[in-house]
This record gives structure tokens, C-alpha cells and sequence, in this order.
């Protein structure tokens, strides 16, 4: 295959455009992995700064942004086989959000909307997802 060029956005989707051997043009998807990539760069623009903050499990990784715009972002990546129930904690901070909004993905199940979170609510987070939280401090 050979890569024609970058398609056009398709909704909040970047698609590529190939041509096969024999000559017809092929639409490829974005793998898993990218969307993954996406969780950060749809929501974490140039000029945010990095914040403090882990869970309670010290699997789940954890990367807590301030945007230029004042929304907070922070992306929760669980790469256990499990399910896990979680408590954010934020260090250093005069000022967090008091509630998030939910967005994850899962290799079945990308880009959900979840039920918003207040920040002393446990978080669940499903078995090999990212989920990215957004708030206004």
C-alpha cells in the first residue's frame, strides 16, 4: 500500500487514505493506541501546565494538566486486566475542580461520556482504559 495523503477530519476522527496495489483507494482507522494519544491531545493544548496528582492505586497512572483556557485535565490510564475503584488526590494546589466530566476509551468501547464525578468520589475505572477527566477550578 501506498500512503496517498492525510484524509480529512471525519467528525473528531483523523483518517488516512491509502491506494492497494491494484489500484483502489482504502480508508484505514485509527488503531486503539492512537486514541489512546488522543485522550491527551484533544484535550491537553500547547501552553498547560502540569499538576501533582496521583491515585490511590499506585497501578493507575495518573497525569493532571491546567489548560491556558483555566479547565483542568486529567487522564487516568488503568492497565490492569481488572476493574478499579479509585480516589484522586491533587498536592500543592490552592484550587481544584470540585467535579469532572468522564470520557473513556476501552479497545471495544472509544470516546464514552460518563455520569460526572465530584472530586471525593470514588472513580471507576474499566479494565485496560484511559479515561480523561475535565473540570473548571
Amino acid at each position: 500500500m501506498w500512503l496517498l495523503s492525510n484524509g480529512p477530519n471525519v467528525g473528531d476522527e483523523f483518517v488516512h487514505y491509502y491506494f492497494r496495489p491494484d489500484g483502489t483507494l482504502d480508508r484505514s482507522e485509527i488503531s486503539t493506541y492512537g486514541r489512546m494519544i488522543g485522550h491527551f491531545s484533544r484535550f491537553v493544548p500547547v501552553g498547560s501546565v502540569q499538576v501533582e496528582a496521583n491515585s490511590s492505586d499506585p497501578v493507575v497512572r495518573v497525569a493532571a494538566f491546567e489548560r491556558p483556557d483555566g479547565q483542568w485535565v486529567v487522564e487516568l490510564l488503568n492497565n490492569r486486566d481488572e476493574a478499579v475503584d479509585v480516589q484522586l488526590q491533587f498536592h500543592d494546589i490552592a484550587s481544584a475542580p470540585t467535579r469532572f466530566t468522564i470520557l473513556t476509551s476501552q479497545a471495544d468501547s472509544l470516546w464514552q461520556t460518563g455520569q460526572d464525578v465530584a472530586l471525593t468520589d470514588l472513580i471507576h475505572l474499566e479494565a485496560r482504559s484511559i479515561m480523561t477527566l475535565s473540570g473548571e477550578a
